[in-house]
């Protein structure tokens, strides 16, 4: 939208060619998108969300000894580290609801977008 305004006040009241003031919009969002880069490359690990460690019971204790447990533990982890799937975020529940449904909202706007020049 603020494009568009852009592209209008350019072209009535200064004059300008479309083909300038498309020039002009051009860079302008070269320019953000270098600059959005260029913050993301400055971002250090203190912005991560830190992990919610779960409170222990009994019943997640290891059976085995602990020699036996922690080089189980270990390689797991180190098979865990090695799928696609350690890579995803830990979502609960409840959040996995909300997100589904905002997936499917963005789908159908989507898809609704993609049909509106029909």
């Amino acid at each position: 939208m603020c494009s568009g305004w852009t592209v209008h006040k350019l072209e009535s009241l200064h004059g300008w060619h479309t083909i300038q003031v498309y020039r002009v919009i051009f860079y302008g969002y070269a320019v953000i998108g270098l600059l959005k880069f260029f913050l993301a490359c400055v971002l250090t690990k203190a912005v991560e969300a830190q992990k919610e460690k779960k409170p222990s019971s009994g019943e997640e204790e290891p059976l085995l000894s602990a020699d036996v447990a922690d080089s189980t533990v270990s390689k797991r982890k180190e098979k865990a580290s090695k799928t696609w799937t350690a890579m995803l975020p830990s979502i609960s529940p409840e959040s996995r609801i909300i997100v589904f449904k905002l997936c499917m909202l963005f789908a159908v706007d989507n898809f609704a977008s993609g049909l509106a020049p029909m």
